[in-house]
């Protein structure tokens, strides 16, 4: 076989590449290290924090999750013998989908009627689960428009807890033609207060009831305790009423007056 020799500057130049190569090689790896590529990174969305966020978050702690059957917070257009104010219709108190819950035995509910002469009203309770009628309540209302009250009587039976009932408040614009009633339905549940909630209330001074509720989701007694707050500190109770009422979209009532209600028929 015939061998190539190289010789001496051939040599010299080929080790002088080799040096140079290697250098250029590790000089590539210092920098490659010292100025890493960047790693692109998608592009970030602004987190934005205003009412209408807020207002969604607080509505949906208050309904009752998984109802097949939601309520109606307000009622139809004005027909027969009902003459309201304005355009602002019988409405029930309540978060959308017009249920809530409640800690209490015999719940009040508020409804706002928006007549300007004396009517009766109906209120009827149902067992959910039955379908069965637990009693029907007649009231009748004030002639000035406004929120009134309307307490589950205490002459029957009292809620129990964690069962579902529907109440209906119908009022009766024309006693002859009952298809005229202006009508609206909802949905309680009485649950057992949390050991946490119940040594809150037991402590708290009642300035501070309606935000335990309010935070615990408990409906009935967050505006129940708003109204008992009025004799007290009636300015700091027409703010968390409003406030509260806004939450859950009922901004057209919250400057409502509270009326006197209701006398047996």
């Amino acid at each position: 076989m015939k061998q190539f020799v190289f010789s001496s500057p051939t040599r010299v130049a080929a080790f002088v590449i080799l040096d140079l190569a290697l250098w250029l090689g590790s000089l590539a790896a210092v920098h490659a290290q010292s100025h890493p590529t960047p790693i692109r990174q998608p592009p970030l969305t602004p987190v934005t924090s205003n009412r209408s966020t807020t207002s969604n978050t607080n509505k949906s702690r208050f309904p009752i999750a998984n109802l097949q059957a939601p309520g109606n917070r307000e009622g139809g257009a004005t027909r027969g013998s009902c003459p309201t104010e304005g355009t602002q219709r019988l409405t029930a108190l309540m978060p959308e989908g017009s249920s809530g819950r409640t800690i209490s035995a015999y719940p009040t509910l508020y409804f706002y009627i928006p007549t300007h002469a004396e009517h009766k009203a109906e209120l009827i309770l149902r067992d959910m689960a039955s379908g069965q009628s637990l009693y029907r309540h007649t009231v009748t209302v004030a002639q000035t428009p406004g929120v009134v009250a309307v307490p589950l009587p205490t002459a029957q039976a009292p809620l129990e807890t964690d069962r579902l009932y529907q109440w209906q408040f119908r009022l009766i614009c024309d006693p002859n033609d009952r298809e005229r009633d202006l009508t609206v339905t909802g949905v309680v549940q009485r649950v057992e207060p949390s050991p946490i909630l119940s040594q809150q209330l037991a402590t708290a001074p009642p300035t501070r009831k309606p935000l335990l509720f309010d935070q615990a989701g408990i409906w009935y007694e967050a505006l129940q305790s708003i109204v008992e707050l009025r004799h007290s500190d009636p300015s700091l109770a027409t703010s968390q009423w409003v406030t509260l009422l806004q939450e859950v979209g009922l901004d057209p009532i919250a400057q409502k007056p509270i009326v006197s209600c209701c006398s047996p028929p």
